[in-house]
């Protein structure tokens, strides 16, 4: 529970030794000398074991957590008479009296009422905790039990379906990453992703090391090197009330992860160390069905002997033309599709142990994570480690210190319409292409036919492998001056590695014209931060409370990237760029630092009226000297309305309201991007040489947003009906654009300050407690989140692929030509003459693009699933969902062939929708060599879906085997979960043939769909 565990912040020194230190024995002497207290802790009104509830000896720091069956111990207590605090998440806070005596046992056993509300737990905020009760701000808190069950690579998946927060897979491949927009698309040109935070070190999330491996930061995820069995909680920051304190980082939200051992509250001391295992093991497969497949070989006969003939040719002409193409083609039927898949295994091992004095904590964990994914050779694997230590050295001073260690290893595929992208191939490429030649080496004589790549042969000849290694150390000291004054100081590192290593082999695809050719690049990122507070915590007369908060901030991030390449190889096992006939390579450097101050104080009048404001000034870098530095701030209010303001509330157990509103930015812009810059790789008649390669802007500033929240929360029919219901709107000014500039200049453009932006929408969150008693109990859930984009203000203009970046309009809007079918006499296509869709041609030069009010921004999102248990048996669900946007499918006007592509294949979505005879009314023209006249443009909402739908993204089944049974085999508890990870996904349109959950601009780009999971697996307590 976050308000009753201790900063255990750690250091690696080695589990044997810990373990050794933390469980020396007591002499029978000193044993004898103190007493034991034991009992169990069980919720009031279903008498269940309640987990992990803390209890504490009042006055004496020590306490311990309660197990799996509810039972506590806590052994050295001096003789006495001591009040028990016992608390749980969910439930009320209970005090019992019981009296120790030297040498023997006492016996408290305690029933927490239910709390629903659990308005006394602390959570976590920026630079601090607070009670649930005391904020004005807006914000999502996910527990631990949330991120212990899935089968998952990273924490980002488990925030899916939160209020006022869009996640979607970047990529389904093992490892891959994830947009991620809190309260929609803050900025155009600057960073969108919120700001990722871990026990108080801001984190480097730079997904794309250059290289083809993290498909443009598609398929690499920084944040995958973190174990989500290792986090204690993850806090999402929203308004500007919760993220104002960091400044010019808070615009896009803020994720606060807290790991195990790392919480800030009451130490819990425990003389035992207490162990946990947890074992998991996977089988997967797609999890949406309705996927894209190549023809089979009689159909692409048929596809290629028509679209010949309707080009004129007669068909023994045309069947020569096929025998010619395919001479070794006799029984060969591949369906690449098919080949390429296959049914992926994961597993899953976690270690961990906890436990210490009254003087000195531990939590420690190791573990192994390996996924393979569902294309053949795609893998992930993660190994991390954590060890958080805390040492009260005197009364008044603790020293913590908190260390992870982690490498990964992962190999990817391309995406796109690259020719060795597996999903382009698998529909592109004719299956009557053999699998291996006669020497049994992969078939490679079709080089007339996407430059001779081998849908099944890449993937094990063309390896596309990332190794990554992070060491994250965070070292702070706390030192209590009274019971009102605390200074705080901490030294944190984050060391990211990052190595890709692609090969393209000499025989066939894209490496074969050039004897080979190998990409090698490694990343190296280093980010330091110092951070000093100083905190005051009162309570005036009983009624006033007052926290404040005021502190310094030092950071700098320094990235050096070295590649090297390289091509022409003497033989097919040299694949090092020392071995290349022509090595090449570059290396690159750049830095950036911030300076800050920051404030923040909070103040409730008898937990009924609340206010907070928060101020930081921020200094970076990456601006010019006339705009280094800027301000931001909050202010927010609370009132309690139950607390007797209007009188009787009937309807209500509780209800609150709340509204903040604050000025945060957004720095995440270049290093460089205000100065003007030379580069020097030129040359002049063979001499050194250099050329401008920028404008300078020196009054180049941050984006600025300003948030505007209210929320009210409240409680229902014995706190049965919980929830929240907020109004948001946030507005972005400044934001940084590449304005059109005299061509005189020497350049097309330069980086400035112009551009508004306004996001705005309401949340709903509602819990029921539909039934609850002794043996059985059964809740629902549900949100949506509404979401509405507009430009405010735009200079000018921007074309940007399918979307027109235009004052007035959504953000996401797609800008297209217009497609209006098939023409039934003839097979030709149609396509709209403007947006007024009056008049058709099959002539594409006499169309234009228009809006059609198409978005890809989702008006409606959230989340809905249900809890059940009966005695040891229980059932939770969670389903996410989308409505209200489309997808564009980026490569189906290549892999949606009509002939124009030919020799190379078609979908069979295609080939069973296609004209065939005068009346058909077909989606696709006729087939016909060389294509159909203007059939297959870019930037037509002819590939164009509706992207609604519905994914059962979590199905967990658990038994808790009773207490004595788990002892039967040397166990403290035992527990079995059965999960399955998109369990079953409902779309809206039944001609979308690609998984729906894409990235925010819904553009699919032929990247692996995600991944349906069923997974079973054991949590041991030892």
């Amino acid at each position: 529970m976050l308000h009753n565990r201790s900063l255990k912040h750690p250091s690696v020194l080695g589990l044997a030794a810990v373990l050794a230190f933390g469980a020396l024995p007591m002499s029978a002497a000193a044993q004898q000398s103190f007493g034991t207290v034991v009992g169990a802790v069980t919720a009031g009104d279903t008498g269940q074991p309640l987990a992990s509830a803390t209890v504490q000896v009042g006055g004496t720091g020590l306490g311990a957590l309660t197990n799996a069956q509810g039972r506590f111990t806590v052994r050295n207590v001096p003789p006495g008479s001591y009040t028990l605090q016992v608390t749980s998440i969910g439930y009320a806070d209970s005090e019992v009296d019981v009296t120790v005596l030297a040498g023997e046992t006492a016996v408290a056993n305690v029933a927490l009422d239910l709390d629903p509300l659990a308005l006394d737990e602390i959570v976590v905020t920026g630079y601090g905790t607070a009670r649930k009760e005391e904020l004005t701000g807006s914000i999502v808190s996910i527990a631990a039990t949330q991120l212990e069950l899935p089968t998952t690579t990273t924490f980002q998946d488990v925030i899916q379906g939160s209020p006022g927060v869009l996640v979607t897979s970047l990529d389904g491949a093992p490892g891959a990453g994830f947009d991620i927009r809190v309260r929609g698309q803050g900025s155009i040109t600057a960073g969108a992703e919120p700001l990722y935070v871990v026990d108080g070190v801001p984190m480097f999330n730079n997904q794309d090391a250059g290289t083809e491996v993290g498909n443009g930061g598609r398929t690499g995820n920084t944040m995958a090197s973190f174990n989500p069995n290792d986090i204690e909680s993850i806090v999402v920051l929203k308004d500007a009330a919760s993220t104002a304190i960091y400044g010019s980082r808070g615009a896009n939200g803020v994720v606060l992860i807290t790991t195990k051992g790392g919480v800030a509250g009451s130490p819990i001391w425990s003389t035992e160390p207490q162990f946990t295992l947890r074992s998991q093991v996977g089988v997967s497969n797609f999890a949406h069905n309705n996927l894209l497949t190549g023809l089979t070989a009689e159909q692409y006969r048929d596809y290629y002997l028509t679209a010949r003939q309707n080009d004129g040719m007669s068909l023994a002409d045309a069947q020569a033309q096929l025998d010619n193409q395919w001479p070794v083609s006799d029984g060969v039927d591949n369906r690449w599709s098919d080949l390429i898949a296959r049914n992926g295994v994961s597993n899953q091992l976690d270690l961990s142990a906890t436990g210490g004095t009254d003087r000195f904590t531990y939590f420690l964990s190791a573990g192994r994570f390996d996924q393979e994914g569902n294309v053949d050779q795609q893998f992930f694997t993660r190994w991390s480690s954590r060890a958080n230590l805390t040492a009260r050295l005197t009364d008044n001073f603790t020293l913590s210190n908190n260390l992870s260690v982690s490498y990964t290893d992962q190999n990817g595929i391309n995406d796109g319409s690259a020719w060795e992208a597996p999903f382009y191939m698998a529909v592109f490429m004719p299956p009557l292409l053999p699998m291996y030649d006669d020497d049994g080496y992969w078939y490679h004589r079709h080089t007339n036919v996407m430059g001779a790549n081998h849908p099944v042969g890449g993937l094990y000849e063309n390896p596309k492998e990332r190794e990554t290694q992070r060491l994250v150390e965070n070292l702070s000291g706390t030192y209590r001056f009274n019971d009102q004054f605390t200074a705080s100081s901490s030294f944190s590192v984050d060391l990211y590695n990052i190595h890709d290593y692609v090969y393209q082999n000499m025989f066939f695809g894209d490496g074969r014209n050039t004897g080979g050719f190998v990409d090698d690049s490694r990343v190296d990122a280093m980010n330091w931060q110092t951070t000093h507070t100083l905190t005051f915590d009162d309570l005036l007369s009983g009624i006033h409370s007052i926290n404040a908060v005021a502190g310094y901030e030092a950071s700098k991030n320094d990235r050096e990237r070295t590649n090297a390449w390289g091509e022409g190889f003497a033989h097919p096992d040299l694949k090092q760029v020392t071995s290349a006939a022509i090595p090449n390579g570059t290396t690159t450097k750049s830095e950036y630092a911030f300076e800050s101050y920051f404030g923040r104080v909070n103040y409730d009048y008898d937990r009924t009226y609340f206010l907070s404001g928060a101020f930081r000034r921020d200094g970076s870098s990456r601006f010019g000297p006339e705009q280094r530095w800027g301000d931001f701030w909050s202010v927010g209010v609370g009132l309690t309305l139950t607390n007797g303001v209007l009188g009787e509330l009937p309807v209500f157990d509780y209800l609150k309201l709340r509204g903040s509103y604050g000025e945060v930015g957004n720095a995440e812009i270049g290093n460089y991007a205000w100065q003007g810059l030379y580069g020097f790789a030129r040359d002049y008649d063979g001499l050194p040489g250099a050329s401008p390669t920028g404008v300078s802007n020196p009054a180049l500033t941050w984006e600025s947003q300003g948030s505007f929240n209210l929320g009210f929360d409240y409680a229902m029919l014995d706190s049965r009906l919980t929830g929240t219901v907020e109004y948001y709107k946030k507005s972005s000014t400044d934001l940084l654009l590449n304005v059109p500039t005299s061509l005189t200049t020497g350049f097309r453009s330069t980086l400035q300050n112009f551009g508004d932006m306004e996001n705005s929408g309401i949340e709903f969150s509602l819990a029921a407690d539909v039934v609850r008693a002794q043996d059985y109990d059964f809740s629902l859930n549900f949100s949506i989140t509404t979401q509405s984009n507009e430009i405010t203000k735009l200079q000018e203009p921007i074309v940007d692929g399918t979307k027109r970046r235009e004052e007035g309009r959504d953000y996401q809007e797609y800008y297209l030509y217009g497609w209006a079918g098939v023409n039934p006499d003839n097979g030709d296509p149609l396509w709209y003459t403007d947006a007024s869709k009056t008049t058709t041609t099959s002539n594409l030069s006499e169309a234009e693009r228009f809006y059609d009010g198409k978005t890809a921004t989702p008006s409606h999102l959230g989340s809905f699933g249900f809890s059940g248990r009966y005695k040891s048996l229980s059932l939770s669900t969670l389903a996410t969902y989308m409505f209200g946007h489309h997808l564009y499918e980026s490569a189906a006007r290549f892999y949606h062939g009509d002939g124009r592509y030919l020799p190379r294949s078609t979908s069979q979505f295609a080939y069973e929708n296609a004209w065939r005879n005068p009346g058909d009314q077909a989606l696709f023209p006729r087939f016909s060599w060389g294509g159909v006249n203007s059939s297959q443009p870019s930037d037509a909402d002819r590939w164009l879906f509706k992207g609604d739908y519905i994914r059962f993204k979590d199905v967990t089944l658990s038994y808790r085997f009773p207490e004595a049974f788990a002892n039967m085999v040397r166990l403290s508890s035992l527990q079995a979960q059965l999960n399955v990870t998109n369990a079953w996904t409902w779309v809206a349109d039944e001609n979308l043939r690609f998984d729906p959950e894409q990235i925010v601009s819904g553009v699919y780009n032929t990247g692996t769909p995600n991944s349906r999971t069923f997974s079973f697996g054991f949590t041991m307590g030892f």
